[in-house]
């Protein structure tokens, strides 16, 4: 947030076209709402552990250590929310539609890792 609002020029802070600061700060919040958690929910490594490497082990301890799932940091949950919460406090007096942007973000975050702690990632000690 603070590397966007250091690059462009406080003239692109509200003026028109695919270049102003605004259109940015959105395409962050789509991207975020978007691309993080579809590849979450996809689960491309596991998908490729399961499918592909498992049948392809010699023992069984083998074969059930690629169906075990993947680790997971919680800190790295809240860093999410937090850059989230960040970022359209950061740009809440020129945006304002990113806290609504923001909320919807957090809203699809916390039934996405609902989701992955469930059912894709390994159980926590």
């Amino acid at each position: 947030a603070i590397i966007m609002t250091i690059i462009k020029p406080f003239s692109a802070t509200l003026s028109k076209g695919s270049m102003h600061l605004l259109y940015t700060i959105s395409a962050i919040f789509i991207a975020d709402i978007i691309t993080t958690n579809a590849v979450q929910i996809s689960d491309p490594i596991g998908h490729f552990r399961r499918h592909i490497i498992a049948p392809r082990t010699n023992t069984q301890e083998e074969m059930n250590n690629q169906f075990r799932g993947l680790d997971y940091e919680l800190a790295e949950r809240y860093t999410n929310m937090t850059k989230i919460i960040f970022l359209s406090f950061w740009y809440a007096a020129i945006y304002p539609g990113g806290l609504f942007m923001a909320s919807l973000a957090l809203f699809i975050n916390y039934y996405t890792d609902s989701f992955s702690i469930m059912n894709t990632w390994k159980q926590a000690p």
